[in-house]
C-alpha cells in the first residue's frame, strides 16, 4: 500500500505543498539467519522500483498497481519498529486484520443499508400495471427479507463493537461478524439491483456501483472461506 508524505511551510501562515515524496511500505524479511519480518519504508523514487497501474471491477477512489523492487537499497534507517522484536512486523499486520475486518463489517452494513432503503423508494415510486412496484407481494417479501438480514447484521455489529470497546472479543467473533455482513451486503446488493431492473445496471445508480463493490469487502481482510477457518480453529474444531 502507498502512504504519502508532504512537506509544508508553516512560517507564512499558509501550508503551500514544498517538497511532496511517496513511500511504499513493504513487508518483508529484514534478517537472514530467521523469519523475522519488518516494514521498511521505501522512497519509490529510488531506482529499480516500476509500478505497472492495475484496473479494477470496482473501489476505482483507491489506486491499485503491481509493483516491482529489483535490487532496490534502502537505508537501515528506514526500518520502522527498530526498537521492537524482530517479528514485530508480522505480529503488527495479525493486529491490524481485528480491526480491518471490523471496519470491513461496518462498510458493508452500511451499504446493505443503502441498498434496502434505495429499493424500498424505487418499490414505491415505480408504477408497473397501474399500482406501485411495492404492491406486488415478492417485491414486499424481498424487502422484508433484506430489512431482516440488515437489523441481524446491525445487532451483531452493535454487540461485537461494544466487546472490542471493553476489550472483550475474541478473533472468532470478529470473523463471524465479517461474513454475516459482508453476506447481507451482497444479498442486499443483488435484490436491490433485481428490484430496480433495467436502471439497477445503469451507471450512476447508487445500487449499481455498490453491487460492483461488494466483492472486494467479501475478499478483503481474510475471503468468506478463510473467516470459517479462523473461525474453526478459534473453536477447537481441529484439535478435538
Amino acid at each position: 500500500f502507498f502512504l504519502s508524505f508532504f512537506l509544508f511551510d508553516f512560517s507564512g501562515g499558509n501550508f503551500p505543498i514544498i517538497s511532496p515524496e511517496t513511500f511504499v511500505a513493504c513487508l518483508c524479511k529484514t534478517r537472514l539467519e530467521n523469519k523475522a519480518l519488518g516494514f521498511v519504508m521505501v522512497d519509490t523514487s529510488l531506482p529499480g522500483i516500476t509500478r505497472t497501474k492495475l484496473k479494477k471491477m470496482g473501489w476505482h477512489c483507491s489506486d491499485t498497481a503491481h509493483i516491482i523492487l529489483e535490487d532496490v537499497l534502502v537505508p537501515r534507517d528506514h526500518l520502522l519498529g527498530q526498537h521492537l522484536p524482530p517479528d514485530a512486523g508480522f505480529k503488527t499486520v495479525l493486529a491490524n486484520f481485528n480491526m480491518e475486518r471490523f471496519n470491513i463489517a461496518a462498510i458493508a452494513h452500511a451499504f446493505a443499508d443503502i441498498c434496502y432503503r434505495d429499493a424500498l423508494e424505487w418499490a414505491q415510486q415505480r408504477v408497473v400495471f397501474g399500482e406501485p412496484l411495492i404492491r406486488k407481494q415478492v417485491v414486499a417479501h424481498k424487502l422484508a427479507e433484506m430489512a431482516t438480514r440488515i437489523t441481524a447484521c446491525r445487532a451483531l455489529l452493535y454487540t461485537t463493537a461494544a466487546n472490542i470497546d471493553a476489550r472483550a472479543f475474541s478473533v472468532a467473533d470478529v470473523c463471524m461478524l465479517k461474513n454475516v455482513a459482508t453476506s447481507c451486503l451482497e444479498f442486499c446488493a443483488n435484490e436491490a439491483v433485481q428490484l430496480f431492473g433495467g436502471m439497477g445496471y445503469m451507471n450512476g445508480v447508487r445500487v449499481e456501483r455498490i453491487y460492483r463493490e461488494t466483492k472486494v469487502l467479501s475478499i478483503g481482510g481474510g475471503a468468506y472461506e478463510i473467516m470459517n477457518d479462523l473461525i474453526a480453529r478459534q473453536l477447537g474444531f481441529f484439535s478435538r
